[in-house]
């Protein structure tokens, strides 16, 4: 029984999914897919070039020399604080087992030591609910255990700014409590040994005393603790963080937050007149994507081109193929963050469908890895489909080895056709179709041409918002979408 081909997506694939081992191909491979119909086909043979990621831009007057980088998973292009604009920006995990931060250059721009005044300010969205007991939560930080700063949030209804060696200083009670998933605008003021803390363009409480800042030899950071994996990190969503050598007044601080409220498309310029030293806006994209157009030969032409995305040498072109004697080559995907984006188009997303690609995985993690993707999650609908190389439970000979699985959504859960007992080998190239006919409710799962699972009845909702992906692997949850 071949699969039938109502509407194929198919790519060729060379990473971190694994296989069995194949029979010959043909030479002319692509002649006979193309034969087909397909409205998507990559056949990877391009030679990307992906890029070192992108910078955090400092548009203070330090410069490009207080640019950020990011250290560990920060989400990007979050929805901002500011009204009335596109403004972007990042979240931040508080989980201190895995990195989650910013870490920012010019580290001597950043050392308000002694006396010396200074101003913080970000918009803050704690994405937790916070209690008496929530602890503390960095925003900015240089600090470590005797020297620098941090403006943190703590508990559930203060703020904190702590001299490390010198001092914690909170501020009074924020009426009633910090709210999950809601933006604040926050800010601390130091002059001489005075410190001020507002929310929401007003000052919080009265006037409190830190006498002393230490010289740090660390740099400043957002997120959590600049050292190591980082202390009291933060659980939210921060936007537009800027850091004055100067202590800003009240009407200052007052007007940066009504501007963030009435005024988001010109908040910048407000921020820049009053000379912060340091000010990143946090809306940078999720990953540079390289210059090579990773082309579709399919039905769609161009509106099915994708990009690579991910850190340098994330993915490379080159590969040997399984194909025989066929000069086109395929793409590893060797770096924890680099895979090929396609951004949505209906074409690719049919009531019915078959997707198919050839894939080899060179090592196994014992985690779900992916080499084809067009799904929403069950947070964002539940909706598209997957092939996965999955972790099989079954003890004994295959403990701790993967089969491959095909799942379809229904819009409430996923169906998964797999092919039995675990039959995933580390570098050895295996064929894969996933087909889907919505007339007859029938999905199937192929491995090497052979039936490995079929099921009756099935309903599926095609994605219908996200990019398709090729080679996200066990990553794809990272990147904000999935």
């Amino acid at each position: 029984m071949a699969p039938k081909t109502l509407r194929s997506l198919i790519l060729a694939f060379a990473a971190v999914a694994a296989l069995v081992s194949s029979s010959p191909a043909r030479a002319d491979y692509s002649s006979t897919v193309l034969s087909d119909a397909p409205a998507g086909y990559w056949r990877l043979g391009e030679m990307p070039i992906t890029v070192g990621d992108i910078q955090v831009t400092n548009l203070g007057s330090a410069g490009a020399a207080a640019n950020g980088v990011f250290n560990g998973y920060v989400g990007r292009e979050e929805a901002g604080a500011l009204a009335g604009s596109d403004d972007k920006a990042m979240r931040f995990w508080g989980n201190v087992a895995e990195l989650s931060r910013v870490i920012l250059g010019s580290k001597e721009s950043f050392n308000f030591t002694g006396t010396n005044a200074f101003t913080i300010e970000t918009w803050a969205k704690p994405m937790m609910a916070l209690t008496s007991s929530s602890g503390t939560q960095r925003l900015v930080s240089n600090g470590s255990s005797q020297n620098g700063y941090a403006f943190a949030i703590q508990n559930h209804n203060t703020l904190r700014i702590t001299g490390f060696g010198v001092a914690d200083v909170t501020s009074d009670a924020y009426a009633p409590t910090f709210i999950s998933n809601q933006w604040y605008h926050l800010a601390v003021v130091r002059v001489n040994t005075n410190a001020y803390f507002y929310v929401n363009g007003v000052q919080l409480g009265g006037v409190k005393t830190l006498n002393n800042v230490k010289t740090s030899t660390n740099s400043l950071a957002l997120g959590r603790n600049p050292q190591g994996t980082g202390t009291e990190p933060f659980t939210g969503v921060l936007d537009e963080v800027a850091v004055y050598g100067t202590n800003l007044t009240p009407a200052q601080i007052g007007a940066h937050y009504d501007a963030g409220l009435n005024n988001g498309a010109g908040y910048d310029s407000v921020i820049l007149a009053d000379a912060p030293v340091g000010y990143w806006r946090l809306n940078e994209p999720r990953k540079v994507e390289s210059t090579s157009v990773i082309a579709n030969s399919g039905s769609l032409g161009s509106g099915g081109d994708g990009g690579v995305r991910g850190s340098a040498g994330s993915v490379t072109g080159g590969v040997a193929t399984p194909l025989v004697s066929d000069a086109n080559t395929a793409m590893g995907f060797p770096g924890p963050d680099g895979f090929v984006q396609v951004p949505f188009n209906a074409g690719l997303n049919t009531p019915s469908f078959t997707v198919e690609c050839w894939a080899k995985m060179d090592a196994w993690a014992n985690t779900h890895q992916s080499p084809v993707t067009s799904r929403q999650s069950a947070a964002d609908g539940t909706r598209g489909y997957m092939l996965y190389a999955a972790p099989h439970t079954l003890t004994g000979t295959y403990t701790n080895r993967p089969r491959w699985e095909f799942w379809t959504a229904t819009g409430s859960a996923f169906n998964t056709a797999n092919a039995g007992l675990a039959d995933v080998e580390t570098n050895k190239w295996t064929h894969l179709v996933g087909t889907y006919d919505a007339e007859t409710k029938v999905m199937a799962l192929y491995v090497d041409g052979r039936l490995a699972r079929g099921l009756i009845n099935v309903t599926h909702g095609p994605c219908v918002k996200n990019p398709l992906r090729i080679g996200a692997g066990s990553s794809e949850l990272n990147y904000g979408q999935y």
